[in-house]
């Protein structure tokens, strides 16, 4: 087996594998019972903005196929502002418990800072492009 194939292996045993050792700490402070419902409502969590988007992608594509394009187009846009609106919510709800934990705080932090920078330069640039464009003419 190549090296690469080796190193994907090793990925996979490590990322199937984790779950399981997760799963053995947290029995050993929760009951079984409670384990099973905190994943499932988690699961349920993630799922939920798919569960809302998916079914109307179909009908989006079944309204299209009739001609109606620009209603279906309307309804897929629908379903995935839904969609975001919901993420958005979501992780308003759970951002300040995301915060006490270090590696998510030091990676918003990272990707706030890099935001604000990339949002000054659209700024800057959305003020010159006027005399930019009046130049080139």
């Amino acid at each position: 087996m190549t090296r690469r194939g080796w190193l994907l292996f090793i990925a996979m045993g490590v990322i199937w594998g984790l779950p399981y050792l997760f799963i053995r700490i947290a029995v050993s402070d929760l009951s079984p019972v409670v384990l099973v419902f905190a994943r499932t409502v988690i699961g349920a969590l993630i799922l939920l903005p798919i569960l809302l988007v998916e079914p109307l992608k179909v009908a989006a594509v079944f309204v299209a196929g009739e001609g109606h394009w620009l209603a279906g187009t309307g309804i897929l846009v629908a379903a995935y502002a839904t969609s975001l609106v919901f993420v958005e919510r979501l992780f308003k709800v759970v951002k300040p418990k995301l915060m006490t934990m270090n590696w998510f705080a030091s990676i918003w932090i990272w990707f706030t800072a890099v935001r604000d920078k990339a949002w000054v330069w659209f700024r800057g640039v959305r003020k010159r492009l006027p005399a930019i464009c009046a130049s080139e003419r």
